[in-house]
């Protein structure tokens, strides 16, 4: 099949795609008590029960269309079915997993600032590499996948920030805590921090007398 080809055949699903779409008019729920129902349900279920309600629903209908599908013969509609259940069964059990299971790491990472003494003192007593430099920390904040801790000075900014000290945080860090694959170490100097509020400060007080 030549290149044109592909591309005719490309842009023809687009178009309709883009017909289909254009086609299904826009809904908007206006009744109190629907969106109500809406909000609980969104507030109740949690994105794994979701998954789960989705493989159930599939798993009761799915089946039954294969195996009451007349164009082919009786054993390749069982063959059929019996496929179908072991994929929704599969990918079911994989999305409610792989939801749990991030939805519990993220959990985890966002309560790190709550737990960080505790972290300490563990990461102390088995005189693990990195563990003198948690205690130099003087505030935790979590972001997203950024983990900000707050030092006292610009030496320990520095020093941590040596690779192999960073590596060594790092790695003492997946040890101890389901944090996120591409979590994001950022360290802030407080003295900085105190220079920066001062400063601002300082200006604020000048554009007052102005």
């Amino acid at each position: 099949m030549t290149s044109l080809s592909v591309n005719s055949i490309s842009s023809a699903a687009r178009s309709v795609t883009g017909a289909i779409t254009k086609a299904v008019p826009a809904v908007t729920v206006n009744s109190r008590r629907a969106n109500k129902t809406i909000a609980w349900i969104g507030k109740k279920i949690s994105s794994p029960q979701n998954r789960l309600i989705l493989g159930v629903s599939a798993l009761l209908s799915q089946p039954f269309i294969d195996l009451n599908n007349r164009k082919v013969d009786e054993d390749t509609r069982k063959i059929s079915a019996a496929r179908t259940v072991a994929k929704i069964i599969a990918g079911t059990l994989t999305g409610v997993a792989i939801r749990a299971g991030c939805i519990k790491a993220i959990d985890a990472f966002s309560k790190l600032p709550e737990q960080w003494a505790e972290l300490c003192e563990n990461a102390v007593q088995n005189g693990e590499d990195g563990a003198a430099f948690l205690q130099t920390v003087k505030r935790v904040e979590v972001s997203g996948g950024r983990l900000m801790l707050t030092v006292k000075s610009s030496f320990y900014k520095a020093w941590i920030e040596e690779p192999e000290n960073m590596q060594e945080l790092e790695n003492l860090l997946f040890r101890h805590v389901q944090c996120p694959s591409d979590m994001r170490v950022e360290v802030i100097a407080e003295e900085n921090t105190e220079e920066n509020k001062k400063r601002k400060e300082k200006l604020q007080r000048h554009y007052t007398k102005i």
